[in-house]
């Protein structure tokens, strides 16, 4: 999946916004280059299956080539 890194937050986390508008959350051991992630980047992402409880998550997050929107 990709989408738009909305909200980052220098304590560990942080929330994308997927191409069909669903948000999902993000921790730093999700995150391949966590200290470089900045809000607007466009990122690459996997949904962790089963959803958790809380809601959607996502694993996997990479940088896609370009960067910020």
């Amino acid at each position: 999946m990709t989408g738009i890194v909305r909200r980052v937050f220098r304590s560990g986390y942080g929330f994308i916004r997927a191409e069909d508008h669903t948000d999902f959350f993000f921790h730093v051991n999700d995150v391949e280059d966590f200290l470089t992630l900045a809000q607007d980047d466009r990122v690459v992402f996997e949904a962790l299956v089963p959803q958790p409880e809380r809601g959607p998550r996502a694993v996997q997050v990479g940088l896609l080539a370009g960067g910020a929107e």
